[in-house]
């Protein structure tokens, strides 16, 4: 690898980062009591049972009016940007550094996707209201890290190596998102906004257009 070039483990930091912002999500303190301590849990504290979007590391705020939810609809834009660089990736890094790179880019996906599969089926069959009424921006993360994943395995088929099958939710979200700092932009609650977001077939529109390229 040349001077100019990035390192590997940059890469895969960048690559990482991109694939976790923007993220829907809240976080059950029950989930990771168990996985960290109590000085751990006071810094966190203002983190959990909250509805949060982070924008990234260090940009997150409460779920309050429409205008946070929709940072969601650049998620499929950044997922695609990631599989047009691990493509370079595989052109210019040697084999060894190529499947390392995406088989640990690959597992922190699956942890992504398991992470938010669950926060769907928590979301439908909980009683929070509040949540329920982001339902849809739940699936269509959900969504676009299963297509991401499809995109992967179709470029890239699987003579790289295999993803690890089980997961971890807890680990994995203390591992990943308890070092987020806390940002909180605290936002005055609008009337006027408290409006479903989108519909149904709004979002598959959306989806089929702006994400997949399907001209409607």
């Amino acid at each position: 690898m040349s001077e100019k070039q990035p390192k590997q483990h940059e890469i895969y930091n960048e690559l990482r980062d991109r694939a976790s912002y923007p993220l829907l999500f809240y976080v059950s303190k029950s989930l990771v009591e168990d996985e960290i301590d109590d000085e751990q849990k006071k810094n966190i504290d203002w983190l959990f049972d909250r509805l949060i979007v982070a924008k990234a590391i260090e940009e997150v705020s409460y779920v309050d009016v429409q205008d946070d939810a929709m940072e969601m609809l650049k998620k499929g834009g950044e997922l695609r940007a990631n599989l047009f660089d691990l493509v370079d990736c595989y052109a210019t890094l040697k084999e060894a550094q190529f499947n390392f790179l995406y088989n640990n880019y690959r597992n922190h996906l699956l942890g992504m996707k398991c992470w938010c599969d669950e926060m769907v089926e928590d979301v439908e069959n909980g009683t929070n209201e509040f949540y329920k009424k982001y339902i849809t921006y739940f699936k269509m993360q959900a969504d676009l890290y299963g297509q991401h994943q499809k995109d992967l395995l179709e470029t890239f088929p699987d003579e790289n190596g295999e993803v690890k099958i089980e997961v971890n939710i807890r680990s994995f979200v203390v591992d990943n998102f308890s070092t987020i700092k806390k940002e909180i932009n605290t936002i005055e609650k609008e009337s006027t906004k408290k409006k479903y977001l989108i519909t149904d077939e709004e979002s598959r529109n959306y989806l089929l257009e702006k994400v997949f390229g399907v001209d409607l």
